[in-house]
């Protein structure tokens, strides 16, 4: 975070972090400090996320996240930052779907604002799991990953490099300064 940003020093904005796949778990409380949320990030690329039950994330989420402040320090605005492939999988033999976006309905209802972020599934040629399970919900998966999104808060992403991409777009978007979270 910024620590130039008033908005920061007044403690109005913090970030944390949660990961989710077969279990959803916050991995770092509301925080000031850029460096405790790098040290979470560079933990969480080792973590197994191969799969995603985006019911439970969602009930984890809304439980964790609260309802929308009123831009106090006591009472922050908040906003969820999803990134995901939109794809709702348990394992390898399950068929897949697109995420459910009645979930992200809920959540926006509370008044949090979803920013998404949709990291594109590769495709991959000749490979016998992504032609049973992925590539016949293909098309649905960015509609649904727009539609999730508070209106004007979809971002779609290439690859991995291009997420830090898709947050500096976040934080222009939000005209405030933002948390670099990559060199």
């Amino acid at each position: 975070m910024d620590a130039s940003d008033p908005d920061v020093a007044a403690g109005k904005r913090k970030m944390s972090i949660m990961a989710f796949s077969g279990k959803t778990e916050k991995l770092i409380s509301p925080s000031k400090s850029a460096n405790a949320v790098k040290a979470v990030l560079n933990d969480f690329a080792k973590a197994d996320r191969f799969e995603t039950e985006y019911a439970k994330a969602f009930s984890k989420f809304k439980t964790f996240v609260g309802t929308q402040g009123n831009d106090t320090e006591a009472n922050p605005d908040k906003m969820l930052i999803l990134i995901t492939d939109g794809i709702e999988s348990r394992d390898a033999f399950h068929s897949q779907k697109a995420i459910d976006v009645g979930l992200c309905t809920d959540l926006k209802a509370s008044g949090i604002k979803l920013a998404v972020i949709e990291l594109k599934y590769p495709k991959l040629t000749s490979n016998f799991l992504y032609d049973d399970t992925v590539l016949p919900v293909e098309d649905d998966i960015s509609p649904a990953m727009e539609a999730c999104a508070s209106p004007g808060w979809y971002f779609q992403a290439a690859d991995n490099a291009d997420i830090p991409v898709k947050f500096n777009e976040i934080k222009n978007k939000f005209g405030v300064a933002f948390t670099r979270l990559v060199d």
